[in-house]
């Protein structure tokens, strides 16, 4: 059939059996490549399927990067020793475009999150946000305090343009405040120096805060709670999604 349909002889017959022509000769050579790429193809594929190569990109905001994913990739890394694993720290918005323009696999996030309606977003872990101060501004601890007596003194938080500011500016409006902190950082890591200095009272995702409040004269102000904040899981449908990064979420949420 295949000699009627290219209307040339593919085979030399005889008693002996059959012989590739020479027009059968250049089939063949063509044919043979493409069996043994499509051969390597399947056994990567293999590969894939049972986690023994591929790559995870991940995108990760610097609170769910330092005090969630880490140990998570210990233990993925442990299971998977061959998968190469990238993480991209960057701003809650750029991490989200990367997975919007399929830059990352799956992006780890703060509350709040809007616009994200054509991605899947899944909660965590919780943390809040709290007030720190070191021995400079001892007189204040032990002290119920409200938010007006905390900003008499100077304070340092993340800047303008980020999630974190974003939930403060709004919360505190909605006490009746306006936040104008003394000092404003790009990162929370960067807020403990400050905190360290007696520079100023620092406002800190619990998460950082805990190391500082281990230390002798460092301690959290006692003062109405900032309501939580979540760590978010986001992702592209299941359909757009590997098998690879499949598995790293069932790790995330387990």
């Amino acid at each position: 059939r295949l000699e009627e349909s290219l209307g040339c002889r593919l085979f030399t017959r005889g008693s002996r059996g059959v012989r590739l022509t020479v027009e059968g000769e250049a089939l063949f050579s063509h044919v043979d490549s493409a069996f043994r790429s499509l051969n390597s193809g399947e056994q990567e594929l293999k590969r894939l399927a049972a986690f023994e190569t591929g790559t995870l990109v991940i995108g990760a905001t610097e609170t769910p990067l330092y005090h969630f994913l880490l140990p998570k990739l210990g233990r993925f890394q442990e299971r998977y020793p061959h998968v190469a694993l990238r993480v991209q720290g960057s701003s809650t918005w750029d991490t989200i475009q990367m997975l919007r323009s399929e830059q990352a696999d799956v992006v780890l996030a703060v509350s709040p999150l809007s616009n994200v309606e054509d991605l899947s977003v899944t909660e965590l872990s919780s943390f809040r946000d709290v007030f720190v101060a070191g021995p400079k501004f001892r007189a204040l601890a032990g002290r119920r305090l409200t938010y007006g007596e905390i900003f008499r003194f100077p304070i340092v938080a993340v800047e303008s343009g980020t999630s974190a500011r974003g939930n403060l500016d709004a919360w505190f409006a909605e006490q009746g405040l306006t936040f104008q902190p003394n000092y404003s950082v790009r990162t929370s890591s960067t807020v403990i120096p400050f905190v360290e200095q007696g520079l100023a009272i620092g406002i800190l995702p619990s998460l950082f805060a805990q190391g500082l409040l281990e230390r002798e004269g460092f301690f959290e102000l006692d003062t109405d709670p900032i309501p939580a904040r979540e760590i978010l899981l986001v992702h592209r449908d299941e359909s757009r999604t590997s098998l690879l990064c499949q598995e790293f979420i069932r790790l995330l949420q387990g």
